[in-house]
């Protein structure tokens, strides 16, 4: 089987770390891959060369019948209009066999995606989650199911001196990007379960790792975070940039990791630490309950709300609808959670070599997979499920109307251009960029 494979390739992000992971077991699987390494933005890719040699420098040289996209829906959907649809003429996706293994977080896929979403023949769903978000909001591809193994680097902890930190307490840590949505990642929950519990208790200390402080925006963000800290002398936020290993060391350090998140495609952070051998207290729901359990993980009950996340426009009710959830997780039970776990020794080895064993396990079953032997057989049946050429070539064709709702009024696209010459030079879709950047940066239109 020969694929061509556009992603992160060597990109400093989470979405990058999986790609590997699933070049790897391509590999291993003995499959013939072509790689196209999608630019991340802000300076995040080329920080890892793993598969150099099977890269191409044009995505117009990939040279095989099936096009497998690891990219989440708003990067995908940007490729669809960048340079008036070049991308997506030069990787012929009208003639080619279109596969995507996506995230997405929100119980429902927005509008502005869609489209985009239904020219791909074959989804892959790493998580239950995803797969009940497409079957339900993406009407079309077929699913396909793909649990691959992911072998997380056994590394050693970095010595706590390096970050003054005593050997004798308890480290609790959590991580998020700083261009993920902040509201999404509930760091403010894992804050507020840390002084309801721990506050008073000077054993216990709460670390958060963050990274890519390199725009405006980031330094902001970062700045309200460590003002809502700053009086809290056993709260560190971690924000220097580390590759993957350090970040893996980092963890190692600590000894319990905590993601009170409201929504996750998937929860690498979370797989990473049980992998480690690291009790994990975690929101009970979205793409985490696919490899947790709780036989395994610290699981916090939660209620469900209607999603209004506070960065990204596609979580905004008009975006997604009023039907669209996430969780709102007990901060009470997280930390119920901690005061125990600070206490108990045992607790905590029990649960963490609980948490190693389940990823063993997984990895172990993931190896087992038959996902290629899957996506092959949906390939030779294309002519029978496949997304038509004259659909496909259709909805190559921006169709500016559906996405009025989501555009002031008087707006312009071409206007919208004149006004941001570094908008037009980088290929973007007016509409598109207005949408997912140009608002929450204040741009005139």
């Amino acid at each position: 089987m020969k694929i061509n494979i556009i992603c992160y390739a060597s990109s400093d992000v989470g979405l990058g770390v999986y790609s590997r992971y699933f070049i790897a077991h391509a590999i291993n699987s003995n499959i013939s891959i072509s790689l196209f390494d999608v630019d991340s933005g802000l300076g995040r890719t080329g920080k890892y060369a793993d598969y150099i040699n099977l890269t191409v420098p044009e995505v117009s040289m990939l040279p095989y019948d099936i096009n497998l996209f690891i990219l989440p829906p708003h990067d995908l959907d940007r490729l669809r209009y960048v340079n008036n649809g070049q991308f997506f003429g030069d990787a012929k996706v009208a003639d080619r066999f279109n596969v995507a293994l996506t995230f997405w977080e929100l119980s429902v896929l927005p509008c502005m995606y869609l489209e985009t979403m239904q020219m791909m023949d074959v989804i892959l769903y790493p998580s239950q989650m995803i797969f009940n978000i497409f079957s339900s909001s993406c009407p079309g591809p077929l699913p396909i199911e793909c649990f691959i193994p992911m072998d997380v680097p056994d590394v050693k902890a970095v010595a706590r001196n390096e970050y003054a930190l005593p050997d004798d307490t308890v480290i609790f840590i959590c991580s998020f990007d700083l261009y993920s949505d902040i509201y999404r990642k509930n760091i403010n929950g894992v804050i507020r379960a840390f002084v309801d519990s721990l506050c008073d208790n000077e054993k216990a200390w709460l670390i958060i790792k963050t990274n890519m402080v390199v725009t405006e925006s980031a330094l902001s963000r970062l700045y309200e975070l460590e003002q809502l800290v700053a009086k809290y002398n056993r709260i560190m936020i971690v924000s220097k940039n580390m590759d993957y290993d350090e970040v893996l060391s980092l963890y190692r350090a600590c000894d319990v990791y905590v993601s009170l998140h409201r929504a996750e495609g998937f929860g690498l952070g979370m797989f990473e630490a049980m992998a480690l051998g690291m009790p994990v207290i975690a929101t009970a729901w979205s793409g985490n309950m696919s490899f947790m359990d709780s036989r395994c993980a610290c699981l916090v009950h939660s209620s469900l709300t209607s999603s209004d996340g506070s960065m990204h426009s596609a979580y905004h009710p008009q975006a997604v609808g009023s039907d669209a959830m996430w969780a709102d997780p007990s901060i009470n039970e997280a930390a119920k959670w901690m005061a125990l776990l600070i206490n108990d020794s045992d607790l905590r080895k029990k649960i963490g070599a609980a948490a190693r064993d389940r990823i063993k396990e997984w990895n172990a079953s993931a190896l087992q997979s038959t996902l290629f032997e899957k996506l092959e057989a949906a390939f030779e049946q294309k002519e029978l499920i496949s997304t038509s050429a004259d659909l496909k070539q259709k909805l190559t064709h921006y169709r500016a109307d559906r996405y009025r709702l989501y555009l002031p009024r008087g707006f312009e696209p071409s206007r919208y251009l004149q006004l941001h010459p570094d908008v037009r030079l980088a290929g973007y879709n007016p509409i598109f960029h207005y949408i997912n950047f140009g608002a929450k940066e204040g741009r005139a239109f």
